[in-house]
């Protein structure tokens, strides 16, 4: 998968992983149960590869470096920043 831009992106960010500026979303929950809780979004499109083994039941891995925090996988900017409720199951 790669970093992929968005319309809701607001900054760049680095990290020593991936060695390169990426669009991101910084922000802050704005109600809810992590009402006021910094948050930051990245957008990353599958490649094909991925894709077939995402669709042929694969495992999607999600590493955060350096942090033990909640986290949230979606296709829905709206989700990902929690101003819906995620789905679930």
């Amino acid at each position: 998968m790669k970093p992929a831009p968005f319309d809701q992106a607001n900054a760049l960010i680095r990290t020593a992983i991936m060695r390169a500026d990426y669009p991101c979303f910084r922000g802050e929950v704005a109600r809810g149960r992590f009402e006021g809780t910094n948050i930051l979004v990245l957008a990353w499109r599958p490649e094909p590869a991925d894709l077939e083994r995402l669709t042929a039941g694969g495992t999607l891995y999600i590493t955060f470096p350096g942090v033990d925090m909640h986290h949230h996988i979606s296709t829905s900017f709206a989700e990902a920043t929690l101003q819906e409720q995620p789905k679930i199951g």
